[in-house]
């Protein structure tokens, strides 16, 4: 509101509406309007023309004055004052000029406070009705009535305006203020997040610790207790009694380290493969948020580090959120796929895009609307040695990439009637040994990793291979079993792990293990079991056999499934970004498939793979 003695003016940073704008042009052209009828009627009448034009030039250029003053904020009351003068010199000079009193209503009405304005235009509504009467010496109710109504209208129209544009920034201001809360609150929220996040991993941390200080750690310090109490003891039923009580701590410490294992495992991958568990989380989405959500495995994906698959599975998760909450898309789809070497994970939505370049190059989300997570991706798959691209242009839709490494062929261990081989060299020892005090067995060989166990099984021919499932970073279990089964007169391969998880269980079995046992079990069982597959039995432990599915794996063809839809795409002519959108999957996911195209059918351009696929019978 403006203060008494200043010009109001309203501007576009104080009436957010421009309604003010719109009334003070208006104000503006009616003066304009007013001042050339004023001045031609009184010319007309016989006023004198220079002093007509002087007194209206010097009336106009006043009234110009006072946008500058409202700018300086000073000089209201005395601009008014010095303009209603000059209107009244007008009026001498012709009565045609008394049509100028509404103008001046309607700035009364603007500059000064209500009480002022009001007996200011009763002074020039005492001019303009006593006007008629000094020319003609007659007056009338009409010629009363009319300017009374006017300024009335003026004055009235003049306060509207006034309390339209304060209503205006009153509404701005409360707005302003709504941004500001919801951006505190949502700063609150994400601090109160923080801290929660934080405050669970604390609290997880610390369940953890009891967990393996009141159960493992007390455990194998029991175990040693015993052993060394073993060890000095002379009497041989007490060194028996002594070893079935380190055989039953050791029992239990396998079941604690198994339930703490379990408990650091995603849901998601508890029950199935990496895959199952892709299906899982995209059903889950498309459920929620009403996406047509779609999931593509292309081919059988091979066995991988659980490390690999939670961090698959996490970028799978932080890209569907991102759809969910930026991209507006109405269609996802998830794509799995492996190479010779890497595993692939692609997720392309229909929605509405962004600019990647100047994303990343500013290191913020687009249109300020907070991180999309992807600077987390990439490390978390730079942690297993992966990598992560993004493709996105505004308006059609984004297709995010992340690969991780296949597992070397590397390290490992195993047993067989003839060979044992294992990483663990406490276990290894316990495992010849047992396997030793049976007739039937005889352990030729030992081994301490995978490569090793691999070169002593091709040498020493044994009929049973034994083996751990989880081996450290190297070639696990499964992939071991795989290699030994893939030639002819394979041996028997027999599964002696400490986890029974039914993803485990399968995973082992598909690749072509003949059995599958915990090391927990008692140690005839273990005995009968390497014999037993050696004969040609399936063995699985009592607990495990029924939550087996038996599933045949497929052996993979010289181009996969989607290697052959590529190359078939490029036979037609299309570019990479063309077969990109026709499968649904990212232009670099194209790229690293046309590599080991080119490295598979030894060709080194798009052409020569056409014609070398269609030699080879692989596409029409």
């Amino acid at each position: 509101m403006a203060q008494p003695g200043s010009v109001a003016v309203v501007t576009t940073s104080t009436d957010p509406t421009g309604t003010g704008r719109w009334l003070r042009l208006g104000q503006h052209t009616l003066l304009a309007v007013l001042v050339l009828v004023c001045g031609g009627r009184s010319i007309a009448d016989g006023a004198h023309p220079v002093a007509e034009l002087a007194t209206l030039a010097a009336f106009v250029a006043w009234y110009a004055v006072g946008p500058r003053l409202a700018r300086a904020g000073r000089g209201g009351t005395a601009w008014f004052v010095g303009l209603v003068v000059l209107w009244g010199l007008l009026v001498l000079v012709s009565p045609e000029n008394v049509w100028l009193a509404f103008p001046l209503w309607l700035l009364a009405g603007h500059v000064l406070p209500l009480l002022p304005a009001v007996l200011i235009s009763l002074a020039v509504l005492v001019v303009v009705a006593l006007e008629p009467v000094r020319h003609t010496g007659e007056a009338s109710y009409a010629a009363m009535i009319g300017p009374c109504i006017g300024m009335v209208v003026a004055l009235g129209v003049a306060k509207a305006q006034q309390a339209l544009v304060r209503d205006g920034i009153e509404r701005q201001r409360l707005i302003a203020s709504l941004y500001a809360a919801q951006e505190e609150s949502a700063a609150l929220t994400d601090e109160l997040a923080r801290v929660q996040r934080a405050e669970g991993a604390s609290s997880e941390r610390t369940r953890l610790s009891r967990d393996i200080h009141d159960g493992i750690a007390q455990g194998f310090s029991s175990i040693v207790l015993l052993a060394r109490a073993a060890r000095t003891e002379e009497d041989p039923q007490r060194v028996r009694e002594l070893l079935a009580h380190l055989e039953d701590g050791a029992t239990r410490g396998l079941e604690e380290s198994r339930r703490v294992v379990a408990a650091l495992a995603p849901a998601d991958l508890d029950e199935g493969s990496l895959a199952g568990a892709v299906r899982s989380v995209t059903d889950r989405f498309g459920t929620e948020s009403g996406v047509d959500a779609q999931v593509d495995v292309i081919g059988q994906l091979p066995p991988l580090p659980t490390t690999t698959e939670v961090t698959l599975l996490r970028c799978v998760q932080g890209a569907l959120a991102n759809v969910r909450t930026h991209a507006r898309a109405r269609r996802v789809v998830v794509t799995l796929d492996a190479t010779d070497d890497t595993v692939r994970v692609d997720v392309v939505d229909d929605g509405r895009g962004f600019d990647t370049d100047a994303w990343w190059a500013s290191g913020a989300a687009p249109s300020g609307e907070g991180g999309y997570g992807l600077r987390a991706t990439r490390a978390r798959l730079r942690e297993v040695g992966g990598g992560l691209a993004v493709e996105s242009t505004p308006g059609e839709g984004t297709a995010v990439s992340a690969w991780a490494p296949l597992p070397t062929r590397r390290g490992g261990g195993l047993v067989s009637v003839r060979v044992v081989v294992e990483d663990h060299p406490v276990t290894r020892v316990g495992i010849v040994a047992l396997l030793g005090q049976d007739d039937r067995i005889t352990v030729v060989g030992e081994a301490a990793d995978g490569e090793g166990g691999l070169e002593v099984a091709a040498r020493e021919d044994p009929d049973v291979v034994v083996t751990d499932l989880r081996l450290g970073d190297g070639l696990d279990g499964v992939g071991l079993t795989r290699a030994l089964r893939s030639g002819r007169g394979a041996p028997e391969v027999l599964v002696l792990t400490t986890y029974d998880t039914d993803r485990d269980i399968v995973r082992a079995v598909e690749a072509g293990a003949s059995g599958y046992l915990l090391k927990d079990a008692a140690p005839a069982d273990i005995v009968e079991a390497v014999v037993r597959a050696a004969g040609g039995e399936t063995v699985l432990a009592p607990a495990l056999a029924q939550r087996v599915v038996a599933r045949m794996s497929r052996p993979r063809p010289e181009l996969s499934a989607r290697e052959v839809e590529i190359v078939a795409a490029v036979a037609r002519g299309l570019s990479n970004r063309e077969i990109a959108r026709t499968l649904v999957i990212s232009e670099a996911t194209v790229k690293t498939h046309l590599v080991h195209v080119f490295t598979k059918l030894d060709v080194d351009s798009r052409t020569a793979a056409v014609a070398r696929a269609r030699e080879e019978g692989l596409i029409p």
